[in-house]
């Protein structure tokens, strides 16, 4: 997926995944409910809650 815009929002239904590919340096901000990230490379994965945010480290997503 490429997004060439400075923001956008998404809604996932519960459980939903999505892939991100060449997202280094995407900033990721959970406005309502809890994300679960795993970024390829990373050996902990990143839970968010709303209003708490993550820059993604690897291009790999």
């Amino acid at each position: 997926m490429r997004i060439s815009t400075s923001a956008i929002a998404l809604a996932l239904p519960a459980a939903a995944t999505m892939k991100l590919a060449g997202a280094a340096g995407l900033r990721i901000e959970a406005r309502q409910g809890r994300l679960w990230l795993t970024e390829e490379g990373c050996l902990d994965d990143v839970f968010l809650r709303p209003g708490q945010c993550y820059r993604v480290r690897s291009a790999a997503w």
